[in-house]
C-alpha cells in the first residue's frame, strides 16, 4: 500500500493503482477532468449518463477501482449535469428586446446632463444637492447600460464633492444638541453620502449624540404619532399618508445606518393595513390623493431598495392594482413626475405590465424638451424641474436587479406583507341617499380576519387543475 492506496506491480514495472482507501484532493480533481471530458465526447449517447458505464471508464482510464467510491462518481456526474443544463437553460433563453432601445438611449444622456446642471447651481445646490446625488446613486444601482452608468457615476461624484468644501447642517451647532428634526435631516443625509462611499461628518456626533441621551426623543418628537400606539391622523399640515410616507422612508434609512429613532420599519409598515382599500380621487382632496400615491410609490421603493430588487406580485398586489388603474388619471393630468414615480415602481414587480410602461415610455418620450429636461411651464421651480428629471430618468432606464424583496432582513416584514396580501381590495357597504349622492359607509380598517381574495382565486385554480387531472385520467382509462 502506498499514499493510502492499494497497489500491485505492473507488467511493465510500474505500479498501478487497484482500490484508493482515500481520494485525495488530486485524485478527485482528475476524476472529474476524467468524467467531464468523456460525457462532453457523448453527449448524444444517453448511456454515457449512466453512472456504470461512466464508472468503468474512469477506472479504465485510471487504471483504479472505484468500487467504494461510487458516492463520488454520482457526486461529481450531478454537478456536471447541473452545470451543463444551466447552461443549455441559458443558451436557450432569448432575451426580449428592449423597448424603443435607440431612443431611450439617445434621450437618457441629455437628461442627466440636465438635471447634473440644474442640481450644481448655486441657487438649487443647498435645497436639492443631496436629492440629486441620492437619485443619481439609486439610478446607479439599476443601469445596465456601461456607458451611461460611467456617466451617472461622474456626476453623482461631482456633485458629492462639493461637499468637501461646503460645512454640512450648519444651523446645527457643533457641542449642541439637535432638536429632532436635525437628527432625522443628518440620518437622511448620511444614508446619501454612504451611497457615494463618503463619511458623514456629523455623524459620530449624532450617535454619541443619541447613545447618552438623557432623555431620548420619541417616534412623537420625529413624526408626530406613535406606531406602537396608533396610525397616523390627517392634520391641518401634513396628511395620514404623507406622515407614513415619511416615517417609512426615515426608518428604513435608520436600518440601513444601524440608529435607533425608538421605532423600526416593520413597525411603521403594520399600519398600512387601515388604509384598505386605497381611495379614489373622488373620496379625497387633491392633496390627500397625491400623498396616497407618493405613498404607495415609497412603500414598493423602500422594499425593493429603491428600485434594485425585484418583488414578486403576490407580496403587494394591491399597491401594483393600485398604480396600473390609476395610471391614466395621471397621464391625462401630464403628470411627469407622479407618472415616473409609478414607472419606477412598476419595474420591479414580476411581471411587469408591459403596456403600462411603454406608455409611460412614450409619454416621456414626447414631452423632453430639446435641452434635456422635461419643463411644462414656465412657472415650475428648479427644485419641481429636479425631481421631474430624476423620475423622467428613473422611467426611460432599463433596470437590471442583484436580487429579491424585502431588502431588510426582518420576519415581522414578511408576516405584515402576508398581512396585506390576504387583505380585500374592496369590502365596503353603500347606500344611495339620492339620484347623484353616494356615501361610503364603511371602509374596513383591518382585515385580519377576512378572506383573501388572492387565495379564493388559488383555490379556484387548484380545483380546476385537479378537476383536469380527473379528466384527463378519465379519458386514459379503457371502458370495461
Amino acid at each position: 500500500m502506498a499514499n493510502g492506496m492499494w497497489t500491485r506491480m505492473g507488467a511493465g514495472g510500474t505500479s498501478i493503482i487497484i482500490a484508493p482507501k482515500v481520494v485525495s484532493p488530486e485524485l478527485e480533481a482528475k476524476i472529474k477532468e476524467c468524467i467531464e471530458a468523456f460525457m462532453l465526447k457523448n453527449k448524444d449517447n444517453a448511456d454515457a449518463r449512466s453512472l456504470k458505464v461512466v464508472r468503468q471508464h474512469v477506472e479504465k482510464t485510471l487504471s483504479l477501482s472505484l468500487t467504494h467510491h461510487k458516492d463520488l462518481v454520482k457526486r461529481i456526474m450531478h454537478s456536471i449535469l447541473q452545470r451543463s443544463s444551466m447552461a443549455a437553460d441559458a443558451s436557450m433563453i432569448v432575451k426580449e428586446p428592449v423597448w424603443k432601445a435607440e431612443m431611450r438611449s439617445a434621450a437618457l444622456v441629455p437628461g442627466l446632463r440636465y438635471l447634473y446642471q440644474i442640481a450644481k447651481s448655486p441657487d438649487v445646490f443647498p435645497t436639492c444637492g443631496l436629492d440629486a446625488i441620492q437619485y443619481l446613486c439609486d439610478l446607479a444601482e439599476i443601469t445596465a447600460e456601461r456607458d451611461v452608468h460611467r456617466t451617472i457615476l461622474v456626476f453623482a461624484r461631482q456633485l458629492a464633492s462639493q461637499y468637501l468644501d461646503t460645512p454640512v447642517m450648519p444651523e446645527w451647532v457643533p457641542g449642541t444638541a439637535p432638536t429632532p428634526l436635525q437628527v432625522l435631516d443628518c440620518i437622511s443625509s448620511a444614508y446619501t453620502f454612504s451611497c457615494c462611499h463618503m463619511q458623514h461628518p456629523r455623524l459620530l456626533e449624532l450617535r454619541y449624540f443619541l447613545s447618552n441621551q438623557m432623555t431620548p426623543y420619541t417616534p412623537m418628537d420625529y413624526f408626530g404619532w406613535d406606531p406602537a400606539t396608533a396610525c397616523a391622523h390627517s392634520d391641518s399640515k401634513q396628511s395620514c399618508y404623507q406622515k407614513l410616507t415619511n416615517a417609512l422612508t426615515l426608518t428604513w434609512f435608520a436600518t440601513r445606518l444601524d440608529i435607533s429613532i425608538g421605532c423600526t420599519y416593520a413597525s411603521v409598515l403594520k399600519w398600512v393595513v387601515t388604509l384598505y382599500p386605497y381611495a379614489p380621487p373622488h373620496e379625497l382632496t387633491d392633496r390627500e390623493y397625491l400623498d396616497q400615491c407618493y405613498l404607495v410609490a415609497r412603500l414598493v421603493l423602500t422594499l425593493t431598495h429603491h428600485g434594485s430588487l425585484q418583488l414578486a406580485l403576490d407580496l403587494l398586489p394591491h399597491e401594483y392594482h393600485f398604480m396600473v388603474q390609476h395610471f391614466d388619471t395621471h397621464l391625462a393630468r401630464s403628470d411627469v413626475h407622479l407618472i415616473g414615480v409609478f414607472a419606477r415602481a412598476l419595474k420591479c414587480y414580476q411581471p411587469t405590465p408591459k403596456a403600462v410602461l411603454e406608455r409611460s415610455i412614450a409619454f416621456m418620450l414626447c414631452v423632453q424638451q430639446p435641452d434635456g429636461g422635461w419643463r411644462q411651464r414656465d412657472a415650475e421651480t428648479s427644485e419641481e424641474l429636479v425631481h421631474k428629471a430624476a423620475a423622467a430618468l428613473f422611467t426611460l432606464c432599463e433596470p437590471r436587479f442583484n436580487g429579491y424583496a424585502p431588502a431588510l432582513a426582518d420576519a415581522s416584514i414578511l408576516q405584515h406583507l402576508e398581512r396585506l396580501a390576504a387583505t380585500e381590495h374592496e369590502r365596503v357597504c353603500v347606500c344611495s341617499l339620492d339620484r347623484n349622492l353616494t356615501v361610503r359607509v364603511q371602509r374596513v380598517a383591518s382585515a385580519e380576519h377576512l378572506e383573501s381574495d388572492l387565495k379564493r382565486s388559488r383555490m379556484k385554480a387548484s380545483v380546476r387543475e385537479v378537476l383536469a387531472k380527473a379528466a384527463t385520467v378519465e379519458a386514459a382509462t379503457p371502458l370495461l
